[in-house]
């Protein structure tokens, strides 16, 4: 094959990969995997790899409040709203992890484990991370951000596996930044860092600050 034909093949492979996860809004991507709008009493879980299980599950009121504490007082910036984020994730995914057993999730992959239920790929961290934000949305928590579409990098022909993560962008301002759980185990804080350096990078990006 010639340079040409690679280039082109390798453009044509990033078109495919980005309109597969930018082309729907969040809701219909969460229609896909999981469910439409989910809620503190009714979302779904994946886990075991590509969402290979789909299990459903509710938040109790004490949990949920605890989730809500985490933004009082108001953030007074985008930054340290994005800062409360990262935490109010990492607090649900312990919930969560309680109860299905993904609290034995590790950070990152290892496709040894594919289909084991304690284990998520970067599938299943978006796909649920998106659904987290979603609920504290929809709860009027998070005020300064903005959920968007699920991204992507990597293809393969430019050297790096394919990624996904999801997103948010900040009102006002319109960047986009990743919220990455697939960097960390279950119930850390996940990986905040712009859309731009998120997408550019071979490994992993430089955090947010």
């Amino acid at each position: 094959m010639t340079g040409s034909a690679l280039v082109a093949l390798s453009l044509l492979a990033v078109l495919l990969v980005s309109g597969c996860t930018r082309l729907t809004d969040p809701h219909e991507y969460l229609k896909e995997k999981a469910q439409s709008v989910p809620e503190q009493r009714n979302f779904t879980v994946c886990h075991g790899y590509d969402c290979t299980f789909r299990t459903a599950l509710s938040l109790d009121e004490g949990e949920w409040a605890a989730v809500r504490r985490l933004f009082e007082p108001a953030a007074k910036s985008a930054s340290a709203e994005r800062r409360m984020i990262g935490e109010a994730i990492a607090m649900i995914e312990r919930y969560v992890g309680a109860r299905i057993g993904t609290d034995k999730d590790i950070a990152g992959i290892a496709y040894i484990r594919a289909g084991d239920r304690t284990q998520q790929d970067c599938i299943d961290e978006s796909t649920n991370t998106t659904t987290y934000l979603t609920m504290m949305i929809e709860d009027g928590l998070i005020r300064r951000h903005a959920l968007t579409r699920p991204a992507s990098r990597g293809v393969f022909l430019d050297f790096r596996w394919y990624h996904q993560s999801a997103v948010i962008a900040e009102i006002g301002a319109g960047t986009e930044y990743v919220v990455d759980s697939w960097y960390n185990a279950n119930g850390k804080p996940p990986l905040v860092t712009t859309l731009s350096a998120w997408q550019s990078s071979y490994g992993r990006p430089p955090i947010e600050g």
